[in-house]
């Protein structure tokens, strides 16, 4: 595997004081377990004055307009072109980390692939079971929006932990999300 110059832990913070406080959880819960590397914070001008001093003394803060806030779906399809690192961690605030996530990602740093994280088993179109996992649109929508016939496959992707790496790969994966993305207005996909 390459050699990485910079890796880190990213996180994106927007919306109301619940996530501020969230936000501080997650990052006292990484320190707390151990992990003593670069911690990107992205996040609203609105959120960065509801953060706490020690919060900000423990990231590198990284500003995040409000119109990515207003559409996660679409921020969280621009975190490729957002991370500062040749790899990263992103993790959504609304956790907290169990234990150290260090030895996590010396291991994810010797993998080549662009982009790693948990997708629940396909969903096969036409085949009449219930689909597993967390679906941010329902597979009749996305099967209706992308013209999906029986036998094609679709996953339900985690995008609460994924593991990115900067380069072309990378690239082509956010353009083919962001074209899937644009099928599907905000309102498709809030409180769905």
């Amino acid at each position: 595997p390459h050699l990485l110059r910079r890796m880190s832990v990213t996180l994106l913070a927007f919306g109301r004081r619940g996530y501020a406080i969230a936000t501080a959880n997650m990052v006292l819960s990484l320190r707390h377990h151990g992990y003593r590397g670069r911690i990107n914070l992205h996040c609203t001008e609105g959120m960065e004055g509801m953060l706490d001093d020690a919060t900000k003394q423990e990231v590198l803060m990284r500003g995040l307009g409000n119109d990515l806030a207003r559409d996660p779906g679409r921020c969280k399809a621009m975190l490729p072109s957002l991370i500062r690192d040749d790899a990263t961690l992103y993790l959504d605030v609304d956790g907290i980390a169990m234990k150290d996530v260090t030895p996590l990602i010396d291991q994810l740093m010797q993998d080549d692939r662009p982009i790693v994280t948990q997708a629940a088993s396909a969903y096969v179109v036409g085949a009449g079971a219930r689909p597993g996992g967390h679906w941010w649109v329902a597979p009749k929508t996305m099967i209706e929006r992308h013209g999906l016939k029986d036998g094609d496959r679709i996953h339900a992707v985690n995008t609460s932990a994924v593991w990115m790496r900067k380069g072309a790969a990378l690239e082509a994966v956010q353009r083919e999300m962001l074209r899937a993305h644009a099928a599907y207005s905000t309102r498709d996909l809030v409180h769905k």
